[in-house]
């Protein structure tokens, strides 16, 4: 039984371990993820799944929740939500109004609640052993009855941003169902979503970074830096054309490509 104090309104676990994500980037993230049309966008996609197969008196936990973006998009729907994450984005989801916070490891983290759904967004691929968090996950969360998760899709999308960002690996939709069948889940729902970024993502990432591993790495910096450059002028015309992704997701129907992935499944009964 992991052991905590409580401080500033959260609770801090005794033990602290190393995980696979970058030190400083929840205070990173928390700069500009409000203004961002990709954890935006990935809001209302997980919104819309959420509200369509789990009802609102069910309580969610948000797993590796990092700075409470998605928990306050969440709580806002009507869901109680505790959130769980490892480093300082507990302190940035206290500002974002989430109010039962626990900082401690994804893995030692345990909740008697029953009927509870568990929130994995963005957060799978950062474990070497996938099997071990889902086995954790079954071990302490034993009312864990609905499971969500995003993750990148796609290993031919790898790029530096995956190897800063911690990432052991991107998932294609038959794996990601195919692990969570073992694990005891049944498939509500699975769909790609953020297709219209293959491309951009292929060609200002992707293929940079292979060629700065293979040639020369000042090709793909200067690749890398275009496309830097040209995100913010993007932003809103790539709002306007996902929007097609909502349309489609609310009602139900899965998306055939894209840069992640979102699902959502349920406990088999044994």
């Amino acid at each position: 039984m992991t052991d905590f104090h409580y401080k500033d309104g959260i609770n801090f676990s005794v033990q602290k371990e190393k995980v696979s994500y970058p030190a400083a980037a929840n205070d990173e993230y928390f700069g500009f993820e409000d203004k961002s049309f990709w954890f935006q966008h990935r809001n209302l996609i997980i919104a819309e799944v959420l509200k369509k197969y789990q009802d609102r008196k069910c309580q969610v936990i948000d797993l590796g929740g990092g700075n409470g973006f998605v928990a306050q998009k969440i709580k806002s729907m009507g869901y109680p939500v505790t959130l769980v994450e490892a480093g300082g984005g507990v302190y940035n989801a206290k500002r974002r109004g989430i109010d039962n916070l626990y900082c401690v490891n994804l893995l030692d983290y345990q909740s008697s609640e029953s009927e509870v759904c568990v929130g994995l967004f963005d957060v799978v691929e950062h474990f070497s052993n996938s099997q071990v968090l889902f086995s954790k996950i079954s071990e302490n969360i034993p009312g864990a009855s609905i499971l969500m998760m995003t993750v990148p899709a796609y290993k031919w999308l790898w790029s530096e941003e995956d190897d800063i960002a911690g990432h052991f690996t991107r998932y294609t939709k038959t794996r990601l169902k195919d692990e969570l069948n073992r694990n005891g889940y049944e498939i509500l729902f699975c769909s790609y979503f953020f297709s219209l970024l293959i491309l951009p993502i292929a060609l200002f990432r992707s293929f940079p970074y292979q060629l700065k591993k293979a040639f020369d790495k000042k090709i793909g910096a200067r690749l890398l830096s275009t496309e830097s450059a040209h995100v913010g002028f993007f932003q809103k015309i790539i709002r306007a054309m996902l929007k097609w992704e909502i349309w489609c997701i609310s009602r139900g129907i899965a998306i055939p490509f894209g840069g992640s992935i979102v699902v959502i499944a349920k406990k088999k009964k044994v």
